[in-house]
């Protein structure tokens, strides 16, 4: 599957720059960018749950039994 996008001429340049100098194709560059991109991301929508509960004043493990009392 493919996609098109529109990148911008300095970014290009760049781009372009960087793979002569690494003496890789331009589409390697790009596709490592990307997934260095969403692994951040993904790391950093992991970082946010962490700690969800850390203002609350409710202590999590008796929240938790008496949510399965209701069970």
């Amino acid at each position: 599957m493919g996609a098109l996008v529109e990148i911008k001429a300095e970014q290009l340049q760049e781009l372009d720059r960087l793979a002569k100098e690494t003496d890789r194709p331009l589409s390697v560059i790009v596709e490592e960018a990307l997934s260095a991109y969403l692994r951040n991301e993904k790391s950093r929508s992991l970082d946010a749950a962490f700690g969800l509960w850390r203002n609350l004043e409710v202590d999590g493990l008796q929240y938790q039994e008496e949510i399965r009392k209701e069970w």
